[in-house]
Parts: structure tokens; C-alpha cells; sequence
């Protein structure tokens, strides 16, 4: 018998799910399915995109999900602070380094903008996207 990571079954899941949506691609309850898998996986991106889509074919009327979508940027967005960091860390090249502040401060901002959004109410209404 195979053993299974964690990774691979939710891979499965979401194969599953992604078929599920093709045969039924007004049900907005798929997207989210797929959309927690991703989240479920760390991909931030996927997740937010299969959010996006579950909101939009759901009308556009679940606030829920608007605050889902904006509490998943944050999380992406922490998560690259993160990587920058890291890479800043093991960085001796000044250009580079400067480079890595530059990113970092600009993700930083970013964090501000989508955590004071979500915090008053859901996120950004017309750029869901990220």
C-alpha cells in the first residue's frame, strides 16, 4: 500500500473538487471547496483566486468570503515579507540587500492597505485580485 503525504491527498481533493466544478460551474460551493484545499496546501494565490471566483459567481453578495479573500492577501503577503527577510539575512551583496529593504517596505505597505481594508469591512470591492 502507497502511504500518502499530506501534500498528495490534497492534491487528490482538489483534482476532485476541480471536476466537480466543471460539471457544475454555477455552484460557487466548489470553488470554495477548492479554494480552502489550496489555502489548506499554503497556496495563498491559488486560494485566493478560487475565493475570487466563488465570489463572483456567487453575485457578489457573500461578505464572508469578500473577508476571506482579504484575510488570505494578508496572509500571502506576510508570507513574502517573510521570504524576504529570510533572503535578506543571507544577503552580504549592498545593491542587493538594498533591493531586499526596498521589496520589503513596499510588502509592508501593502499589509497596511489590505489589513486596514479588511479590518473595516471585507476588503477592496473592485481589485480582488492579487
Amino acid at each position: 500500500m502507497k502511504n500518502i503525504n499530506s501534500h498528495e491527498a490534497i492534491d487528490l481533493q482538489i483534482q476532485i473538487a476541480y471536476e466537480q466544478h466543471l460539471a457544475d460551474p454555477t455552484n460557487p460551493n466548489h470553488s470554495k471547496v477548492t479554494g480552502k484545499l489550496f489555502a489548506d496546501k499554503g497556496d495563498y494565490a491559488s486560494a485566493i483566486g478560487w475565493y475570487q471566483h466563488a465570489f463572483e459567481i456567487g453575485g457578489k453578495i457573500d461578505s464572508s468570503l469578500e473577508k476571506l479573500i482579504g484575510e488570505l492577501k494578508l496572509k500571502k503577503s506576510e508570507f513574502e515579507v517573510d521570504g524576504y527577510r529570510s533572503a535578506l539575512a543571507e544577503q552580504t551583496d549592498p545593491d542587493l540587500q538594498a533591493a531586499y529593504q526596498a521589496a520589503i517596505a513596499e510588502k509592508k505597505a501593502e499589509l497596511d492597505q489590505i489589513g486596514l481594508k479588511t479590518l473595516l469591512g471585507g476588503g477592496p470591492r473592485t481589485e480582488l485580485s492579487y
